[in-house]
């Protein structure tokens, strides 16, 4: 039925249509990641230095699983 609509509406060129992607550029730059790095290592959590940088805590924390900013051990 969604097909049939689509034809109808569109053309049957719609189908060979590039689908849409997200439109945004990347959000750590090399100066947010050297931010970013200082606000961990002097010692903030990722939560507040996500919050300071205004980047989400999943990007975040995506960041820091795959290796492009290390989280600072806790002071002891």
């Amino acid at each position: 039925m969604r097909s049939l609509r689509q034809l109808r509406e569109k053309g049957a060129d719609s189908f060979f249509e590039p689908r849409p992607t997200r439109k945004g550029g990347p959000l750590f730059t090399l100066e947010v990641l050297q931010q970013a790095q200082e606000y961990l290592d002097q010692g903030m959590t990722p939560n507040e230095a996500a919050k300071e940088l205004g980047i989400r805590a999943d990007t975040f924390r995506k960041a820091i699983s795959d290796g492009r900013l290390k989280k600072s051990l806790p002071h002891q």
